[in-house]
């Protein structure tokens, strides 16, 4: 699920009378669908009960202010036919400006698309595709070596009988006869690297054979041909839930990068305007940690940084 889309699709949601407005089916979006479970023949009112019901269930857990602008934006507690008129009306209740209801709109928006994304995963539960339950992973980047490469942890239990692990592995450029490196393999054995895009790979790795319930830790360094050939991030996006996640970054000496961001709960669409949108860390140092506890699920965790001119 795409949870920055989820987000879109809640802001469409508010359009004229909200959640008022005839004929549900034109108007609940594929992305919704899928967190509600909505079968495609529901009927209209169904959908419209639907809807409403865990749309408010997931705004709960809002704070008061922020859960009275979102129902209200979607025309649960005011009957205003516009968006415009209700936010009017929700300005004067919390002596807000307009615009500014409207910036934090956004922002409610994303958090409860998380809030949806994440329910539908724990109702699925919260084993990857390859049927492993990361309990922790982490990633650190070391950039002070030639060739660069990162670093990857996983400790992960096996929902069911495995024996094999699969690492999807990007580059920003490269040569037609480059690829990334596997070095220092512990707890499994490279099978093989195969190009599956121009500039994405994926790793094959074999397990020794894991019953259900048991626990491995997977670890193994990604190399890379040229420092230009890794995008100016490190960071993770759970698609299931995960108890911890820690990046971290070697910009080595002299610095090979002049300016270091946190990433934290940003959507993934927004991962490269970071840098034109937020101040970076003071004074980050040459090695860079930083560490989430259940992460959210559907944003980008980690750090982003500027390279050195």
């Amino acid at each position: 699920m795409d949870v920055t889309e989820l987000a879109k699709e809640l802001q469409a949601l508010q359009r004229g009378r909200g959640l008022e407005r005839p004929r549900a089916q034109d108007w609940v979006g594929p992305q919704l669908r899928q967190a509600l479970k909505a079968a495609p023949d529901l009927p209209d009112a169904e959908l419209r009960e639907l809807v409403t019901g865990r749309l408010v269930e997931a705004a709960a857990e809002l704070p008061r202010d922020l859960r009275y602008l979102f129902l209200s934006a979607l025309g649960l507690n005011n009957q205003a036919p516009m968006l415009k008129e209700r936010l009017a009306l929700v300005a004067a209740a919390l002596n807000r400006d307009p615009r500014t209801l409207s910036r934090r709109l956004r922002h409610v928006e994303e958090l409860v698309a998380a809030r949806l994304a994440e329910q539908l995963h724990e109702e699925r539960g919260t084993v990857d595709p390859q049927g492993w339950l990361h309990e922790s992973v982490s990633m650190f980047g070391d950039l002070s070596v030639s060739p660069p490469r990162v670093g990857f942890s996983y400790v992960s239990v096996a929902s069911r009988p495995l024996d094999s692990f699969v690492q999807v592995i990007g580059m920003t450029s490269t040569a037609a006869d480059a690829e990334p490196g596997i070095i220092e393999p512990r707890g499994c054995r490279l099978r093989s690297i195969v190009r599956e895009a121009e500039l994405l790979w994926a790793a094959y790795f074999d397990v020794d054979p894991t019953p259900r319930g048991a626990r491995r830790t997977l670890s193994f360094q990604v190399t890379f041909p040229e420092l230009h050939n890794l995008a100016p991030f490190l960071v993770l996006g759970p698609v299931v839930f995960m108890k911890r996640i820690e990046v971290g970054v070697d910009l080595g000496e002299p610095p090979v990068a002049d300016a270091v961001w946190l990433l934290d709960r940003v959507p993934t669409s927004l991962i490269t305007d970071i840098p034109h949108t937020r101040a970076p860390l003071a004074d980050p140092g040459r090695v860079v940690r930083v560490a989430f506890d259940r992460p959210q699920i559907g944003f980008a965790h980690g750090l982003a940084w500027r390279w050195a001119r």
